[in-house]
């Protein structure tokens, strides 16, 4: 679903959802949604912000009526900055973090 309030601001929202399970039986074998939302503005023909979030969730299964199921998050915010039609100067990061079971929670970041 996309919202536009404005002619600068875009609001998305997507949930993606895929299942794989065995052809003859079929029993599960890997199920992900993901639920993504992404915020957009322009402020001016040279200067644009995005931001972008995410949540993750997986079930496998390990063994015949056994699964295991994790959880990840990310936040993605990027600003680009228009010189000319030919140099684009960007400026992000990512950050995730994954929940496994054992609640131990794995996290990384980076920068460009």
């Amino acid at each position: 679903m996309t919202l536009r309030p404005t002619d600068r601001l875009t609001a998305l929202a997507q949930i993606n959802s895929s299942r794989l399970s065995t052809e003859s039986e079929h029993e599960l074998i890997v199920r992900q949604r993901i639920l993504r939302g992404s915020l957009q503005y322009q402020f001016s023909k040279q200067l644009f912000v995005r931001l972008i979030a995410e949540h993750n969730r997986t079930r496998r299964a390990t063994d015949v009526g056994q699964f295991h199921g994790d959880r990840s998050f990310s936040f993605e915010p990027m600003v680009s900055y228009k010189m000319n039609p030919f140099t684009v100067f960007y400026l992000g990061g990512s950050t995730a973090s994954w929940l496994p079971p054992k609640r131990v929670s794995v996290n990384t970041s980076q920068m460009w």
